[in-house]
């Protein structure tokens, strides 16, 4: 599903705010596209959202998402990132062994919670914020070259 941001309220759960009629959920991957999101770049969860996928397709906007203050859950198809602005989530929670693929910067506000093997390729900033839960693997590549990893920053160390 593709945001189109349509109805103009930022809501996830609007139909109208996704290409299609309906928000997606568990199983279908979410898109998103900063040139095609009617100016609508600050998402509403409204409750635990659930994913297959979540992408950020290549933008000339200069406009980078912010997704709200539930849980943001990610599926097998991971996290791909290909446009040069910085999206900001909450509070991310991985559902499924996967990779996120990165081009730029990545803000995690509040929490991460791996609950999966979570591999992150690429290049830019990865902010943590608060806290960083893990029960499973955590691998991390600079550019797919086996080098050093992107720096990785905790806001709120203690």
């Amino acid at each position: 599903m593709v945001w189109s941001g349509g109805a103009e309220t930022g809501t996830w759960a609007t139909g109208g705010n996704w290409v299609g009629g309906s928000a997606p959920g568990s199983g279908i991957d979410a898109v998103f596209d900063a040139d095609t999101a009617n100016s609508q770049y600050a998402i509403v969860f409204g409750a635990t959202r659930t994913v297959q996928s979540i992408n950020f397709d290549a933008a000339t906007s200069a406009n980078g998402f912010t997704h709200g203050t539930n849980h943001f859950c990610i599926g097998s198809g991971g996290l791909s990132k290909d446009d040069d602005q910085t999206p900001t989530f909450n509070i991310i929670r991985t559902e499924a062994n996967q990779s996120w693929a990165l081009t730029g910067d990545l803000i995690v506000t509040t929490n991460i919670n791996m609950r999966h093997n979570l591999t992150i390729n690429g290049a830019g900033n990865i902010d943590l914020g608060d806290r960083f839960t893990t029960n499973a693997n955590l691998t991390l590549t600079l550019n797919n070259t086996g080098g050093l990893p992107p720096p990785i920053y905790f806001s709120n160390r203690t």
